[in-house]
């Protein structure tokens, strides 16, 4: 996984880039100090990965993110922020980031994510969103199904869904059935239902 690192401060660039190379074996193809320099320099290299700023000078995260996604869909993009504002977390699930995750995060949880995304998963714990008021006031799910759409909105397959709650497939998709029908949607719309509930 090759990877461009977008961040306005040249110490945190350094840092993620030594620590990508040397503990990950990732290469870092550039470092970009704004928005602009990121969409030059991904055109130009055309990485597996950006780990995005969210408040940069130039063009921001989310404008950023909205512009590779558009142009190279296969690109992912891993926000890196000190923004936990439901505004710029919300701003970057729609704009397309395949994850998000701050900056006062551990080694081990911040090369998770970095892992997960490159082997195409996605990366929202739920530790890094602020919950809506009354979140799950008038939602009809159990603690179990909202761990299930979590899952599903994360794009982990119902086998892996299987695996990672110890329950078998079987199991998996009977609650599958009975999300679908209490929220009467696809599983599109349960994406959607994740996101704008702050389950994901």
């Amino acid at each position: 996984m090759t990877i461009v690192i977008a961040d306005d401060h040249e110490i945190f660039r350094e840092s993620i880039s030594s620590l990508l190379t040397g503990k990950g074996g990732y290469e870092v193809l550039a470092t970009c100090r704004n928005g602009l320099d990121v969409l030059k320099a991904v055109e130009e290299l055309q990485p597996g990965l950006v780990l995005m700023d969210v408040k940069m000078p130039a063009i921001d995260g989310i404008k950023a993110t909205e512009s590779i996604k558009k142009d190279f869909p296969s690109i992912k993009v891993l926000a890196l922020s000190m923004s936990d504002d439901p505004a710029d977390i919300a701003g970057m699930i729609e704009a397309g980031a395949d994850g998000y995750i701050l900056k006062t995060a551990d080694v081990k949880d911040f090369m998770e994510a970095v892992t997960l995304i490159a082997n195409g998963k996605k990366y929202f714990p739920a530790q890094t969103m602020k919950m809506p008021s009354g979140h799950r006031e008038g939602i009809l799910l159990s603690k179990r199904e909202i761990e299930i759409v979590r899952l599903i909105a994360m794009e982990y397959s119902a086998e892996e869904i299987a695996t990672q709650l110890f329950i078998s497939h079987l199991t998996v998709e009977k609650h599958k059935n009975n999300i679908r029908r209490k929220l009467n949607t696809t599983t599109v719309g349960l994406v959607k239902f994740a996101i704008r509930e702050g389950i994901i």
